[in-house]
């Protein structure tokens, strides 16, 4: 099985930059405090871009997530709850390596469930 590890982990995704939130000094002149009302304004604008550019990079995250337990639920020909229980195991052990790390876990323990399954069967 050939998985695209940079695909799943979204390293073709950017993150959105949060923009900088204008500030006031003390005692501002009427001119300053003018500027600095359609600054705020620019900034409610931008942030609620920046809230939909970063929930979309979520999803995007969470759905290529999505695909690629689909698809080892479908090589290894196993249930929902069998994924389950796997791949939680699998990325608790190595999450913080990778996704490459975490599909290798989720080999080696679907090979000892397996064998161990065997076991049951005599």
């Amino acid at each position: 099985m050939s998985l695209d590890f940079d695909y799943y982990s979204g390293a073709d995704l950017i993150y959105p930059i949060k923009p900088a939130k204008p500030t006031l000094g003390r005692n501002p002149s009427a001119a300053e405090a003018r500027a600095y009302a359609d600054l705020m304004e620019q900034y409610e604008d931008a942030i609620d871009a920046y809230k939909s550019d970063r929930d979309y990079y979520h999803l995007q995250q969470r759905n290529r997530l999505i695909d690629l337990k689909e698809k080892l639920r479908a090589d290894y020909d196993i249930t929902e709850a069998q994924l389950f229980v796997l791949w939680n195991k699998a990325y608790e052990l190595g999450h913080s390596e990778g996704l490459n790390r975490v599909v290798a876990v989720f080999d080696e323990l679907y090979e000892v469930a397996s064998e161990f399954a065997a076991l049951e069967k005599g």
